[in-house]
Parts: structure tokens; C-alpha cells; sequence
């Protein structure tokens, strides 16, 4: 699922599930699956050269475990393998 905006698209990566079970959903691959998904078919909606982020789980993207593990354990290297496969991908991020 993937909500537009001229500023700012947002694709899920969970989509119908109650608040408790998303740490326990998002998983490396699961992750790794979506960003490619991403990646690839932005260009048919006119970006080129797409540039992701990946939203922190936790507040303040986990604080470096001290909120969270999410971002350590899965959000991070599930951002790595992206870009080692060549994505332009930062994260995990928190605004």
C-alpha cells in the first residue's frame, strides 16, 4: 500500500494489523522485499532515480537500543542489504 502525495510518498510495510504485532512482523526479508518493491516501481510514477528512507519503528528511530531493538537488529540491516544491492536507501530515520 502506498499513500502519494507531490512532496512525499509512504509505502507500508504492514498493513491491517493491530499495533502489537508489528515489531514481531517486520522481519529482514520482509523489509528487503518492500524496498525492492519500492525501488523498482517508482520509476513507472516519473522518479528515475528513487531515494527511500525507512522510518524508524521505535521513538527516535530506538536511540541506539536504548528505546527499542527493532532498529538494530532488523530495520538497520535490512537497510544495509539494500544498499549493497544498490539502493539509495537511509535509515532507520525519525522525524
Amino acid at each position: 500500500m502506498m499513500f502519494w502525495s507531490e512532496p512525499l510518498k509512504v509505502v507500508l510495510a504492514t498493513v491491517h494489523v493491530p499495533l502489537a504485532d508489528v515489531p514481531r512482523l517486520l522481519t529482514r526479508a520482509l523489509l528487503g522485499e518492500i524496498i525492492d518493491l519500492t525501488a523498482r516501481e517508482l520509476p513507472r510514477f516519473g522518479i528515475v532515480r528513487p531515494r527511500l528512507a525507512l522510518a524508524g519503528l521505535n521513538p527516535h528511530a530506538g536511540e541506539e537500543g536504548l528505546l527499542g531493538s527493532e532498529e538494530t537488529q532488523v530495520l538497520r540491516p535490512a537497510v544495509e542489504d539494500a544498499r549493497g544491492r544498490g539502493i539509495a536507501i537511509d535509515a532507520p530515520v525519525s522525524r
